[in-house]
């Protein structure tokens, strides 16, 4: 033998190179270098290295928000949520436990509601977006205009959620029964318990569109018989 260090030895002496278990490569966005790089500092002094990759993993998506196009640009994986919060300025939409439990969130994407944290940004491509802010222009949806009949809000902060789960609940079921109302309504959490006023205002919004319905039909109807 020849009496020589190990290579692995020589490199710890020297410190000229290190083991791949050693080193540790961070990837993130370049946006996020302020906020991450101290933290990142601090960590690295367990490892002889410490690789930074600096990537622009932006991209930009065409949405269409409340009947308007919108291009964004915003990582593949953002959250709807944040997406109308930050990028188009629309707080309308809360953000309430961030994992699709309480339905704070709830937007309609094609007239379903969907929970818009845990909705990626490229999944609502071509897709038609609206929040509480598109429900109605001038605050005269049956549900808008029954939540206020009724004063369902306590602290108000769920309800843009509730009232975009009742809108879909509506659409698809213009009378609803109050099996149908619970069962629609049973994600979109409530923390002041107004439940009850909730159930009201549903069924006072079925009934505020039903008479539009039926002159409707009945206008129709009256236009047939005069041909």
């Amino acid at each position: 033998m020849s009496g020589k260090p190990a290579a692995s030895e020589r490199c710890n002496r020297k410190r000229r190179c290190f083991a791949p278990s050693l080193a540790r490569i961070f990837r993130f966005d370049k946006g996020d270098v302020p906020l991450l790089s101290f933290g990142i500092a601090r960590y690295s002094a367990q490892f002889h290295a410490v690789i930074f990759a600096v990537q622009d993993s932006n991209m930009s998506y065409k949405l269409t928000v409340n009947g308007r196009p919108a291009t964004v640009d915003a990582p593949a994986d953002m959250p709807l949520l944040w997406v109308l919060r930050d990028i188009m300025n629309l707080r309308g939409t809360k953000y309430g436990c961030g994992i699709g439990f309480c339905g704070a969130c709830t937007v309609h994407i094609g007239g379903r509601a969907v929970r818009s944290c845990q909705t990626p940004v490229a999944a609502a491509v071509d897709a038609k977006i609206t929040t509480i802010e598109g429900l109605s222009a001038d605050g005269t949806h049956p549900v808008q205009v029954a939540w206020q009949e009724i004063d369902v809000p306590q602290c108000g902060y769920c309800q843009a959620g509730q009232m975009m789960s009742a809108a879909a609940l509506l659409a698809k079921t213009p009378k609803p029964s109050d099996q149908d109302i619970d069962a629609a309504m049973n994600g979109n959490i409530c923390r002041c318990g107004t439940y009850i006023r909730i159930r009201q205002a549903i069924h006072k919004a079925a009934s505020l569109s039903a008479p539009k319905s039926s002159s409707a039909a009945e206008a129709a109807s009256s236009d047939r018989s005069g041909r």
